[in-house]
């Protein structure tokens, strides 16, 4: 039987690490798609930002049966110095990775 896999995007921060480990303790395995390669071991990992996550292969996206989004590409104070591009590299990308994933029809 093949273990259940959820993809985590952004799964390499504290949160990722928390929840990939709870995935584990459950036997789902944790696909992390992030900049940063988690520090915890049994995790799958693809290199990939927000902007740019819908170029990863259908098959990878195929495999899994939901997708957590974690990822935020600025930081509090990036983001109040130029507010549009906050808007634009998260929540526009955001919404372009979620209408990548309706032919899919994986749960966000």
């Amino acid at each position: 039987m093949n273990k259940r896999r959820v993809m985590l995007i952004g799964g390499s921060g504290f949160i990722g690490s928390c929840l990939s480990k709870q995935l584990q303790k459950n036997d789902i395995h944790p696909v992390v798609v992030d900049l940063v390669k988690p520090s915890l071991s049994g995790v799958e990992y693809h290199a990939a930002e927000l902007r740019t996550i819908t170029d990863l292969t259908p098959g990878l996206l195929q495999s899994v049966e939901a997708v957590y989004m974690l990822a935020w590409s600025t930081k509090p104070q990036s983001a109040n110095l130029s507010p549009s591009y906050d808007l634009e590299s998260n929540v526009l990308s955001g919404l372009h990775f979620l209408d990548g994933l309706l032919p899919y029809k994986k749960r966000p």
